[in-house]
């Protein structure tokens, strides 16, 4: 199954996302996919966020946006695998 990202995420919207991504993963069989190409705004609870996602079972989150990839850097973050 797979799940697009907002384009932006941050702490006004990161656990509505979460909540949205937690009740597809329950529906998934096999590997979740989380898509990431769109964000284009992204802040610390939006990393968390990530992260958090990340340590779900059967689950990859691919095509990480430069903003993303940006704030790990800056944060010392290894989010792709």
């Amino acid at each position: 199954m797979n799940y697009k990202l907002p384009s932006t995420i941050n702490k006004d919207n990161a656990l509505q996302c979460f909540s949205a991504i937690k009740s597809q993963y329950s529906k998934s069989k096999g590997t979740f996919t989380i898509n990431a190409s769109e964000v284009q705004s992204i802040d610390s609870a939006g990393i968390a966020l990530i992260l958090e996602l990340k340590s779900l079972p059967n689950t990859q989150i691919i095509n990480l946006s430069q903003c993303i990839s940006e704030l790990a850097t800056l944060y010392r973050l290894k989010l792709e695998d």
